[in-house]
């Protein structure tokens, strides 16, 4: 895996510090609208995942850190959880993600001295991302182009059927999407809801902890990376909602450009179905129905404690949504300290 290279992080936070202020570009919407709006257009399945991922049964959670670990590992490497947990593919694993921590660590005072700047944008930056959150789920829930003539009558259609097919929702379905929640975590891993199953989780589970076990501290405070890695998301996010490259020249122009065309100010006043915010009520009880629920065969999955991969989780995080920062050991021509320590992490 290759590392986080000093010289573009070092040109990451020039462009960030470089960024002209976009404050007063776009108006704040209502806090609700965007929840709302994701909230109405859920499926029965979208549900469900929303409800596991507040349940706090241990198993079930347990289940989903191990399914996030997974998403983040192909992301980030292209590689399949259960396989890099053989004995091979976890020395490999455990090889690459040592040099990688080992590379954040090393530029762990240049991230330090970014974090006060990336509070400042990611509070900045907020409101154009609620804008390109609607836009993408407006588009991705009920295929409307929020640029397009018509789209605010067509949305609040949409709405208004959303709600009326959730409000005919029965509280047996919501209690049958209750019981799958672990099933569905299971799939996610590529297990079936079975003995056989629940079996390999725990072995999976077993795995996890011991690759965990022989990582080297990441000592990048959470604080510093949690809000590089929402930033470099956000930027994303923006990015692909929006057509809008912030660490681009011009990019005051271009958010004007891209915004422009949106009819804002109607958005905020939008009406949202009452069943649309009675079923985000729903999914909290759902949410709260699933706690301290774990088949009896995942009790030992329960038990699992993944602490030592919470760094490990956030290196991959942030390598597939910053892959432009990565380069091969020794690569950049600038002294590299990744490249003399990863044949010594190879070697444990």
């Amino acid at each position: 895996m290759p590392c986080f290279c000093a010289a573009k992080l070092g040109a990451l936070s020039t462009s960030l510090r470089g960024m002209p202020p976009l404050t007063g570009l776009v108006p704040v919407l209502p806090a609700s609208l965007v929840a709302q709006l994701g909230a109405s257009a859920m499926t029965p399945a979208a549900s469900v995942a929303a409800a596991s991922a507040s349940t706090t049964a241990a198993a079930t959670a347990n289940l989903s850190f191990m399914a996030a670990f997974a998403a983040d590992l192909k992301a980030a490497l292209g590689a399949d959880l259960r396989t890099s947990l053989s004995t091979t593919g976890q020395a490999g694993l455990r090889a690459d993600l040592s040099a990688t921590m080992a590379s954040l660590n090393a530029n762990g005072n240049l991230l330090a001295a970014l974090a006060a700047a990336l509070q400042a944008l990611l509070a900045e930056l907020m409101p154009l991302m609620q804008v390109a959150s609607m836009v993408t789920a407006a588009r991705a829930n009920f295929g409307i182009d929020l640029r397009a003539g018509g789209a605010l009558p067509a949305l609040q259609a949409r709405l208004a059927a959303r709600a009326s097919a959730s409000a005919s929702t029965s509280a047996s379905t919501k209690a049958s999407m209750s019981a799958n929640v672990s099933a569905m975590l299971m799939s996610r891993l590529g297990l079936s809801a079975n003995a056989q199953g629940a079996t390999s989780a725990n072995a999976m589970a077993h795995g996890l902890m011991r690759l965990g076990a022989g990582l080297p501290a990441l000592s990048v405070p959470a604080a510093t990376l949690s809000p590089l890695n929402a930033l470099m998301a956000m930027i994303a996010a923006i990015l692909n909602a929006l057509g809008v490259n912030l660490l681009a020249p011009n990019v005051r122009a271009n958010v004007r450009a891209a915004v422009g065309p949106l009819p804002l100010s109607a958005l905020a006043q939008l009406s949202i179905p009452v069943a649309a915010t009675a079923r985000a009520t729903a999914q909290a009880n759902i949410s709260e129905s699933l706690r301290a629920t774990a088949p009896p065969s995942l009790q030992a999955l329960a038990r699992a404690n993944f602490g030592a991969l919470a760094g490990a989780s956030m290196t991959m995080r942030l390598a597939a949504s910053a892959s432009g920062l990565l380069m091969a050991p020794g690569t950049c021509g600038k002294p590299c300290p990744v490249a003399t320590f990863e044949p010594l992490a190879k070697a444990v």
